[in-house]
């Protein structure tokens, strides 16, 4: 089932990065291309600053256990405090 497939896709991400990507969809939608450039630009900034991308390259280029853990774990306790838009 497509939904399903993409639920499990969407669990082996960070959270952070899925809910900001939910939140520059929203916020972008109807907005000038130099603006949503702009917001991705910010969003990519603040990306490589946390946590999760370096946990991310850790877990599947240095140690390639496939193992990372995200912080925060849960979708619901992501707070994107610092970015920005």
């Amino acid at each position: 089932m497509l939904c399903a497939g993409m639920y499990e896709r969407l669990a082996e991400r960070t959270p952070t990065a899925v809910v900001m990507t939910l939140q520059l969809l929203r916020r972008n939608e109807g907005r000038p291309l130099d603006e949503v450039f702009a917001a991705e630009l910010k969003a990519a900034r603040y990306s490589i600053q946390h946590h999760d991308y370096r946990e991310g390259i850790r877990a599947r280029i240095i140690d390639k256990d496939d193992a990372p853990r995200w912080e925060p774990v849960h979708f619901e306790e992501v707070q994107l405090t610092g970015l920005d838009w």
